[in-house]
């Protein structure tokens, strides 16, 4: 399947060659990072996944297409964007949609919800960003109304998660928390510490956008130190060039980075 895939990819970009275009990857396309995922697994494998920072189910749909049998627990903290995916995925007992954020510890935190509600986050953006203006501009705002509100929300632990529901393993897990994937790693420690997780992918912004954002410092005290070992990353750039440069990587426990590379 993977020598057909790469042939349909080389003719298609020489016929667009000989039409004098050319095909790019969009920036942080995750096509690059599901060639680890279809490695592993077969699309029939029932896998448990996890997405913790859903939105309105991005990557649901995209590892539902994937792997259409695996069971997929959402964690999304905000109302609409959770009824969203409710409402495309109703009748789906494969998914599991829980209206909570992620972190550390269990408890309250407040939301600073943005007019694009996927730049939300327990962070401040910086003031004065081209970043900022730009995406103020896109949304008919100034920097200064960028952000909508701030919502108190309800924080757990995958933890604590886990060890409720009875969930022994996690196949993926995905993060994306806009700066706040170290802490949600945090609240993992058990499930890193016993190998709970074969596979690891999460945002990495490096652009300064928020007032805090985890690097691979932060996340890699959980990672590396548990055995696991980076596999993968689909946007090379740089803040020379790039107003907006992040990248999404995938870490593998020691055994799936073993056999990827085998």
């Amino acid at each position: 399947m993977n020598i057909v895939r790469y042939l349909l990819s080389r003719i298609s970009s020489l016929v667009f060659g000989l039409l004098g275009l050319k095909i790019e990857k969009a920036k942080n396309d995750r096509s690059d990072l599901n060639v680890i995922y279809r490695e592993l697994f077969e699309a029939n494998d029932q896998l448990v996944i996890f997405d913790v920072g859903a939105n309105v189910g991005q990557s649901v749909w995209r590892f539902k297409r994937l792997f259409r049998n695996s069971s997929v627990h959402s964690f999304e903290p905000i109302g609409e964007n959770v009824k969203q995916i409710k409402t495309r995925y109703s009748g789906d007992e494969n998914l599991i949609v829980n209206q909570t954020a992620v972190g550390e510890y269990q408890g309250r935190e407040t939301l600073l919800e943005y007019a694009n509600n996927a730049h939300s986050s327990f962070h401040r953006l910086l003031p004065d960003t081209i970043w900022l203006k730009k995406r103020s501009r896109q949304k008919r705002e100034s920097p200064g109304t960028y952000k909508k509100k701030e919502t108190p929300v309800d924080v757990i632990t995958l933890d604590s998660y886990c060890e409720d529901k009875g969930i022994e393993g996690i196949d993926i897990l995905k993060i994306d928390t806009q700066g706040y994937e170290d802490k949600v790693l945090n609240g993992s420690k058990g499930l890193l510490r016993k190998g709970g997780v074969k596979l690891v992918e999460l945002e990495l912004i490096f652009s300064p956008i928020y007032e805090r954002v985890a690097n691979f410092s932060d996340i890699e005290k959980n990672l590396v130190n548990n055995g696991y070992r980076l596999v993968g990353l689909n946007t090379p750039g740089n803040l020379a060039r790039d107003y907006i440069w992040q990248s999404d990587v995938v870490y593998a426990r020691d055994d799936i980075f073993k056999k990827l590379t085998g």
